[in-house]
């Protein structure tokens, strides 16, 4: 249906929609808006791909963004008259169909728009269906989902206001400081931009949640165990939608737990961030456990506990001071987003491998902060190079991580944008993933001479060295086919 549909453009900032034949539903808008929100999606990342200021790719986003608006719109309409001539045909089955694909159209638009009145709608469409219908697990834990999905809409509103104000004081702070500054060193012209990267890595800071925000979770949580447990208490449990159910909470608590993380040292809440991030590896756990066939292939399910202990790493070890904690998350992060990785390239998700890669080079940067000697932490940040090495080999034009690699010494920003790699940097160490990567896939080999010696002097070299429950860390980034760490000195390829 969506390809059938004819656009006429009335306006700049209005689409007309006509039909040929019948007119579409309230579910076929959907997947229409759908569909083209996504591909305005992927037109705006292939616009910042560009890096230029083409006006007529402007112009086209902007009929398409009004495309968007006008598909949700119709949809919404839609839904409304048939929700209604459903009540009255008291076709409770039917109805509950709707209702499914009601509020979760509400609920998109709501995250297109970041305007939270359709998905109150929502929520009170779902709390006047629980009224007469209180048994109804699955509904439930949809009105759980829509109150999270609520707050992390209003968590990154209030997010992006405070950005537009700490962009404004950062852009007078660093004309104050050119027009001190202006006679000085190169070095010393440095100093603004010092300070907006330490603004970035602010300290965690345990403020409590007004008691509006935190009756909602507490509401969130009582639905949430409400739903499961009616679910689960069926005659015959349907395992495949409460997985499902359970990944869909995973992700809306893990994305909650980041904007939280974001958030201004006022209300940033360290408890909250703990709590969600902790939410998510069990619900992503279960989702899992229960249909293990349905996410064989779904990459994301099984690297999103990863990248939550991470997360929950960089907490105990920046707040709580707990390194062996600490250490132990950052450890189970690296081995399931290594898996992860293995699994996006063998389906060859180039993007979903340069994220992992990403998090598997953040992970052991974070892990070189906390080892005990010299040689267990310039393996670990040697690890955290190559991983993202890796990841820009795949998405080059990932700024942010670029960015990070200049803090941290591993690149070299020119004057003309162009990077470069720092003097004294060990030029035939820069192409050792490409080439672990090329023979990769290949079939394992017997050791050599020469890797049985690197391996005997590895064995040397980390006696002594901190261990966790899991193995001992690595000292190069290698892996095998199957998502396995290897130390490096050729034991792994004799398997």
């Amino acid at each position: 249906m969506a390809e059938e549909f004819i656009k006429e453009k009335s306006n700049k900032l209005g689409i007309e929609l006509k039909f040929d034949g019948e007119q579409p539903g309230a579910v076929d808008y959907f997947q229409m808006a759908m569909k083209e929100s996504e591909n305005l999606k992927n037109s705006l990342k292939n616009l910042e791909n560009k890096n230029d200021d083409d006006d007529k790719d402007n112009d086209d986003d902007i009929d398409k963004n009004a495309l968007v608006q006008q598909l949700f719109e119709k949809a919404i309409s839609t839904f409304e008259t048939e929700w209604k001539e459903s009540q009255e045909k008291e076709d409770i089955k039917h109805q509950k169909y709707l209702l499914v694909q009601y509020t979760d159209c509400l609920k998109e638009f709501s995250l297109w728009t970041k305007y939270i009145g359709s998905i109150e709608d929502a929520e009170n469409i779902c709390e006047e269906w629980l009224k007469k219908n209180d048994s109804e697990g699955y509904i439930w834990i949809i009105l759980a989902n829509l109150h999270l999905v609520k707050m992390n809409i209003n968590c990154e509103n209030e997010n992006d206001a405070e950005q537009l104000d700490d962009d404004e004081e950062d852009e007078e702070e660093e004309e104050e400081e050119e027009e001190e500054e202006e006679e000085g060193e190169g070095d010393e012209n440095n100093k603004g931009k010092g300070k907006a990267g330490e603004q970035k890595h602010k300290k965690f800071i345990d403020n409590k949640l007004p008691e509006k925000d935190k009756e909602v979770l507490d509401n969130i949580k009582n639905s949430l165990e409400k739903g499961f447990s009616l679910l689960g208490n069926e005659k015959e449990p349907d395992k495949k939608l409460i997985s499902e159910l359970n990944a869909i909470i995973a992700n809306t608590y893990y994305n909650y737990s980041l904007c939280q993380r974001q958030s201004s040292s006022k209300r940033q809440c360290v408890f909250c961030i703990k709590e969600c991030l902790e939410y998510t590896i069990g619900y992503s756990k279960k989702a899992i456990e229960l249909s293990p066939s349905d996410y064989e292939k779904d990459d994301w399910i099984k690297a999103l506990p990863g990248f939550a202990y991470y997360y929950l790493a960089d907490l105990y070890s920046e707040k709580y001071k707990d390194l062996e904690k600490a250490m132990d998350y950052v450890m189970e992060a690296i081995d399931i987003v290594m898996s992860a990785e293995a699994l996006a390239k063998k389906e060859n998700k180039l993007i979903e491998r340069a994220k992992y890669l990403e998090m598997i080079g953040q992970s052991y940067l974070l892990l070189s902060t906390m080892t005990d000697s010299d040689d267990d932490t310039l393996g670990a940040y040697e690890n955290a190079i190559d991983a993202m090495k890796a990841s820009i080999k795949l998405n080059p034009s990932n700024q942010s991580l670029l960015n990070l690699m200049v803090e941290i010494g591993a690149l070299i920003l020119n004057e003309d944008g162009t990077y470069i790699l720092p003097e004294g940097h060990d030029h035939d160490h820069e192409h050792e993933f490409e080439e672990i990567e090329e023979d990769e896939d290949a079939p394992d080999d017997d050791g050599t001479e020469e890797n049985k010696e690197e391996e005997d002097e590895e064995d040397e070299d980390t006696k002594g060295k901190r261990k966790t429950e899991h193995e001992e860390k690595p000292a190069k980034f290698i892996k095998t086919n199957d998502g396995k760490k290897c130390c490096g000195g050729g034991c792994c390829q004799n398997k």
